[in-house]
């Protein structure tokens, strides 16, 4: 089992009023598929732009391959949402 991307207590607050995303961990292995389904307004597309690295949590982190993603500089960012 490898482990390419792994969330720990990831959340994501909008103006400081809406929570799209509330502590959310999740493990995705390498070679394996996955569906985020549920209702509307239930945080999905926003899930899935968080693990694309189109926009930063508010709390918690996300590691791809072992790295931090809040560590990573622009290009770094880009380089890893290609993998």
């Amino acid at each position: 089992m490898e482990i390419i991307i792994e969330v720990k207590h990831l959340c994501k607050i909008y103006n400081s009023k809406v929570t799209a995303v509330n502590n959310v961990n999740l493990l995705i292995e390498k070679g394996k598929f996955y569906a985020i389904m549920g209702h509307s307004g239930s945080g999905k597309t926003t899930l899935l732009n968080l693990l694309g690295l189109l926009d930063d949590p508010t709390s918690g982190e996300i590691l791809i391959d072992g790295k931090q993603s809040l560590k990573l500089n622009g290009e770094q960012k880009r380089v890893l949402s290609l993998l």
